[in-house]
């Protein structure tokens, strides 16, 4: 599994957190919002087999 930092950061443009995720060896990174970062969470956890509860990931 690569190494990955995900970074909480507020960003004025948009007046919210947004979060910040860079996978090693890959030269961008991806920005999501919170609920961005939930519902993604949620395909991830039913790629899995589990559930779509995105309670489970708070």
């Amino acid at each position: 599994m690569r190494k990955h930092t995900v970074t909480k950061q507020w960003s004025t443009k948009f007046s919210r957190n947004q979060y910040r995720i860079k996978v090693e060896g890959f030269s961008t990174s991806l920005m999501f919002s919170e609920s961005e970062l939930a519902v993604l969470a949620d395909n991830i956890n039913q790629a899995l087999g589990g559930t779509n509860d995105s309670t489970n990931h708070q």
